[in-house]
């Protein structure tokens, strides 16, 4: 059992109980008097008042009642509350999740899976220091928030009120939550609680506690080789459905630029289908809406439809805004930007063998062929390593040359088995379960980024080298099951975005990223602006590009520079991170440890004041009872 506030129980445990004996002490103990004739009774009033006002206290069963009464609310003011196999005192870091996944209005609960989250560390802080607000107690806890980065919210201290107040400055993030970062973080802070202080290594066992719905993509690996004990504590119901806007964007027609098809697709989290509307919105302006159903999800990912809108005029840079309606439980994730440039589109050459498939796709998405002109991007497919030359290079099959990505391996027949959705490439797709054959396993440096590996090795990787970015996957998609899945344009589109750098404004950022923008050159300072206020200033480092975060919220961020000969603004969309954050189904954590306590967070203890208040209520109807019997 741990008392939440033992010193007001005990202040008043000193104030009331001395006043109860002191009103039994003083308490007049008149007798019954018979009296032969009324003249009589002024004698007696006279005895009365002759009566010594101290008495020596006796013993009463009424004394006794009242006592036990006044113990039992005294227990009701210390707050006690049974909390049964965690664990109190030492170095405990407390880690909540602020992702996006934690905006979520379960309809069994009311409110959002955060502030379950934050009402269930307020209960740990509770126990972990139950002396109220004058305890310092002998333990020392850190509180930390999970999102795209780790930040320590409140290092190691001792005191209750400082950690709570710590607590309410806390608010959910649109960012997806990784816990390797944070576990990585707690343990240094643990072995030196203050290293800027100078302290020595800390001794004894640091306690981790995690509060989440379960919404943590690295959480198996992250675990993998855990040295401390760890409690995972779930909030948020298991089985709340969800539809969110994964894409939006719009397509211009190579011919016609001012020609504009837009198009959005949507993910479906939930196990029965369902019918939706997609309101659109062009340049703040209601453009048209359209019904759709979503299919169920499976055991292979969530439902997924791409909706094509009609054909719109818009011959400059183009605003798009899509939103489910109705909303659901993450209303967050039903609405989603982008800004599509004037552009006609990039210039693409292709490389290699011909590949009639990439090419028909390539030009769906606008881009065509560069023809006499400098490419803005090159297409290569080879079963050989070939060099490619110093622009941005989209290939497949073999590895291209690179001081970065080796050949490693051949496989006959292969599938991805893991990808990541932590890339802007890889983001909006589900690479997972592709089948290839001929596949390229390459060997990667540590500054290349792995989208997708089979149990071979990396096939699908993002890098730049020497300022050029670069994707390659190690296959070519005539020869995989890839062309017949939907996500396949998804992958090109946000691919060629990536590599030619239309995503600057176009809504490539998701929350959690670091934006980069292209400036005047001698651009001096930057204003960031979000929702009209400006929330940071700053002076690039290359005074031709800034680079900012990340981005905690979805939204329209406007950069306004300034040069010595000019200034202007420059727009960036972010979005939700739907692709890690949209699941709202998460159970329970089931992880199979001898280090870990799984737990819903709604098991952190029983209150037992409720009982100690009816246990002097009844107490005091006993002694009242008595009492009028003796009348």
């Amino acid at each position: 059992m741990t008392l939440i506030a033992p010193w007001l129980a005990l202040g008043l445990l000193l104030a009331l109980v001395p006043a109860l004996l002191v009103l039994w002490i003083l308490r007049l103990r008149r007798a019954r008097i018979r009296v032969p004739a009324q003249w009589l009774w002024s004698d007696a009033r006279e005895d009365l008042r002759a009566q010594v006002p101290f008495q020596r206290l006796r013993w009463s069963i009424l004394l006794l009642l009242q006592l036990i009464a006044l113990g039992l609310l005294l227990l009701a003011a210390a707050r006690p509350r049974v909390v049964a196999s965690l664990h109190s005192g030492g170095r405990t870091v407390l880690m909540i999740d602020t992702s996006a996944s934690m905006h979520t209005r379960d309809a069994s609960q009311g409110r959002r899976r955060f502030d379950a989250a934050r009402e269930a560390v307020r209960g740990a802080i509770d126990r972990l220091h139950p002396g109220g607000l004058m305890d310092h107690g002998g333990g020392q806890t850190m509180l930390v928030t999970l999102g795209a980065r780790p930040q320590i919210v409140q290092p190691f201290t001792s005191s209750r009120a400082v950690l709570l107040q710590a607590l309410e400055s806390i608010d959910v993030t649109d960012e997806p939550a990784t816990l390797t970062p944070a576990l990585d973080l707690a343990h240094a802070w643990a072995a030196v609680p203050d290293p800027d202080a100078g302290e020595a290594p800390a001794e004894g066992t640091t306690h981790l506690e995690v509060f989440s719905d379960g919404g943590l993509a690295d959480l198996v690996d992250a675990l993998d080789g855990l040295d401390a004990p760890l409690v995972l504590q779930h909030v948020g119901a298991e089985d709340t459905p969800n539809a969110a806007i994964a894409r939006i964007g719009g397509t211009r027609d190579p011919a016609d630029p001012a020609k504009l098809t837009p198009w959005v697709s949507v993910m479906h989290w939930a196990a029965q289908a369902a019918s939706v509307k997609i309101r659109l919105v062009i340049n703040g302006e209601p453009s048209s809406v359209r019904a759709i159903d979503l299919p169920a999800a499976t055991e292979d990912g969530p439902g997924r439809v791409d909706v094509m809108f009609p054909a719109v005029r818009s011959a400059g840079r183009t605003a798009l805004t899509a939103e489910l309606v109705p909303g659901d439980a993450l209303a967050e994730d039903d609405i989603a930007r982008c800004i599509v440039p004037e552009s006609g589109g990039a210039r693409v050459a292709q490389m290699g063998k011909s590949a009639p498939l990439l090419r028909r796709a390539l030009a769906a998405l606008g881009l065509h062929a560069a023809g006499d002109e400098s490419p803005d991007l090159v297409v290569a497919v080879s079963d050989t390593t070939a060099a490619l030359p110093a622009v941005p290079s989209l290939s497949f099959g073999a590895p291209p040359v690179s001081a970065m990505v080796k050949p490693a391996a051949t496989v006959p027949d292969t599938s991805i088995a893991t990808s990541s959705h932590r890339h802007a490439v890889s983001r909006g797709s589900r690479l997972t379960g592709i089948r290839a054959a001929g596949a390229h396993v390459v060997q990667v440096d540590p500054g290349v980024r792995v989208l997708a590996s089979s149990r071979e090795g990396p096939l699908i990787v993002a890098w730049r080298e020497q300022g050029v970015p670069r994707i390659h996957v190690g296959f070519e998609p005539s020869r995989s099951t890839w062309p017949q899945r939907e996500d396949f344009i998804t992958f090109l589109v946000d691919a060629t975005a990536w590599l030619v750098g239309i995503d600057d404004e176009a809504g490539g950022h998701v929350a959690g990223d670091r934006i980069e923008l292209a400036l005047p050159a001698q651009t001096t300072s930057v204003d960031v602006q979000f929702n009209g206020d400006t929330i940071d200033t700053f002076s690039p480092a290359d005074p031709s590009r800034a680079i900012w975060g990340p981005a905690p919220q979805a939204g329209v961020y406007a950069f306004h520079w300034a040069s010595p000969d000019a200034q202007g603004v420059r727009e960036a969309v972010v979005n939700m991170p739907v692709a890690v954050e949209g699941d709202t189904r998460r159970g329970a954590f089931t992880i199979d440890d001898p280090l870990l306590e799984a737990r819903r967070a709604s098991d952190r203890g029983v209150p037992l004041w409720p009982f100690a208040v009816i246990g002097a209520v009844l107490t005091l109807i006993a002694e009242w009872w008595i009492w009028v019997k003796r009348q």
